[in-house]
């Protein structure tokens, strides 16, 4: 069984509300479809960017998926199974942050699966998607984060199990990252920087860690 893609969890918001939708369809013997994700309201430039970010993020491939599954003449040795859940890091007037995780079977060796990101925030009064240096003081360079901070820290992680250091972090992580009000997360899936063996990882940086590289008007929790 998939891990908890299913589920929906909450972790903070302030006056946001968080209403959790769903969608099942099963195809005895093809396939077994299970999404899951939220809607943030009231309406606001914010949520409703984050609605459309998140909900694209979840039904992403579906309608290939389901053609794939039900390919005339294709018999599945076990049904084809899809997963997406939605973990809420930041729910705010200003601020959304969701991890949308997928869990995927179709066929082959073995299940994959995969980590997608929305992290919608005011910039200058207007609802945007956010990549690391929006949320960066003046004079602060994504490389102060990613190569000083983050690669060290995935190198450690590397290292406590076995394996080889690398040498540059995936071009994506500067806008897959989750914010929290302790700090950011930096989620790697599997083949992200390591074989699929090694499994995930995680970089956590405290806001404590980034003192005097975060840009506060957009952060306004981070430690200055």
């Amino acid at each position: 069984m998939p891990l908890a893609a299913a589920a929906l969890v909450v972790l903070a918001f302030a006056d946001t509300k968080i209403t959790h939708k769903s969608l099942h369809d099963t195809k005895k013997g093809k396939y077994e479809l299970n999404l899951h994700w939220v809607e943030l309201s009231p309406k606001s430039a914010v949520n409703n960017l984050a609605n459309t970010l998140i909900k694209s993020a979840v039904m992403g491939d579906i309608v290939e998926f389901k053609k794939d599954a039900m390919e005339p003449g294709y018999k599945p040795v076990a049904p084809w199974e899809h997963e997406v859940g939605c973990t809420v890091s930041m729910a705010t007037p200003n601020l959304v942050s969701v991890l949308i995780d997928t869990y995927n079977y179709s066929g082959g060796a073995h299940p994959n699966g995969w980590t997608e990101v929305v992290n919608v925030a005011l910039i200058r009064g207007k609802a945007q998607q956010l990549t690391l240096k929006d949320l960066l003081a003046p004079g602060v360079t994504e490389s102060d984060i990613l190569d000083v901070i983050v690669l060290p820290r995935a190198n450690a992680a590397k290292r406590e199990r076995g394996m080889d250091e690398i040498d540059t972090l995936p071009e994506e992580t500067n806008r897959k990252f989750i914010i929290s009000k302790f700090g950011l997360t930096f989620p790697f899936d599997k083949y992200a920087i390591g074989a699929y063996a090694e499994g995930e990882y995680q970089v956590k940086v405290a806001w404590k860690d980034m003192t005097g590289l975060i840009n506060t008007k957009v952060i306004p929790f981070a430690v200055p």
